[in-house]
């Protein structure tokens, strides 16, 4: 009988982790730029449940997005 696999995240079987929090700590960063059709707005809160308008315009400011210059296209 082979063993029964796990997937450990720091010591801890990730299905006793609670998926959204698992979720909420993990990230990707593509190589590729892709930009999702949309407000940069509905980009940044992608994946995110319900993002408060502080919490997108804090991640605006940490990414410089916020830099660009107003009617700047997206896609």
């Amino acid at each position: 009988m082979t063993p029964r696999r796990r997937d450990l995240l720091e010591g801890q079987d990730i299905r006793s982790i609670p998926l959204d929090h698992l979720r909420s700590q993990i990230g990707l960063v593509s190589q590729e730029c892709n930009v999702f059709s949309g407000t940069i707005y509905e980009n940044i809160a992608y994946g995110s449940k319900a993002p408060s308008k502080a919490q997108v315009a804090e991640v605006a400011r940490m990414s410089r997005v916020n830099e660009l210059q107003s009617g700047c296209r997206a896609n």
